[in-house]
């Protein structure tokens, strides 16, 4: 669950209370306060991570942030983290892959690719309950293709009929999960492509550089 999601059950916890005439106590009140700003304090560390552009920085070599990661190591945690909110929407995933693929060890920045996969699933349970979830991994050279797809309502086009999106969509247009999502490939370094329509489900096609770990040869 996303900070800015838990904050709005917490207030909609408390205008319940209210509403139902069950004043908090102070100590509840101030429970509720010290939560919301911790909650605050990880949005803002979330959207300062966005805005950074590291991709001239480097360290060892490397752009900063990067290091060897192994993305199905990624998605198995993504799909712990939001294991309750999948069984309670009903989401089965399953994840494959293609080409011949042995490892999926390469130079990334894991928290881009946490972002990533963790609002993935999470869009899905929230706004796909009962869809199963299809990940296939496949590698064309020196690039790293993500097939994500569910069996979901889909979505509606944007206001001007776009389908495939390349660059981060505005907060506002798409909602901040898809926001986030585009935001973590460009970080990346790698482009997206958005296919979804009412009753049909919804695929994002994710292509990503694919240098190999230090040991992948």
């Amino acid at each position: 669950m996303s900070p800015l999601a838990a904050i709005r059950l917490i207030v909609q916890r408390l205008v319940s209370q209210l509403r139902g005439g069950d004043r908090p106590s102070d100590d509840e009140l101030l429970d509720f306060v010290r939560r919301i700003d911790r909650l605050a304090a990880k949005a803002n560390t979330i959207v300062d991570e966005l805005r950074v552009d590291d991709a001239h920085a480097t360290r060892d070599g490397l752009p900063i942030g990067q290091a060897d990661v192994d993305v199905e190591d990624v998605v198995g945690e993504a799909i712990a983290i939001h294991a309750e909110a999948l069984a309670r929407a009903g989401c089965s995933v399953f994840v494959s892959r293609q080409d011949g693929l042995k490892r999926l060890r390469g130079r990334w920045d894991r928290r881009a690719l946490e972002r990533l996969f963790s609002n993935l699933f999470q869009n899905v349970a929230r706004h796909a309950p009962g869809a199963p979830i299809e990940v296939i991994f496949s590698r064309r050279r020196d690039r790293l293709h993500v097939h994500f797809a569910d069996r979901g309502p889909g979505m509606r086009p944007a206001p001007d009929g776009t389908r495939r999106v390349r660059e981060p969509a505005e907060p506002g247009r798409h909602g901040l999960g898809l926001h986030i999502i585009q935001s973590a490939v460009v970080e990346l370094k790698g482009h997206v492509s958005l296919r979804s329509a009412p009753g049909a489900g919804t695929v994002y096609d994710i292509d990503l550089p694919f240098l190999a770990a230090d040991d992948d040869g």
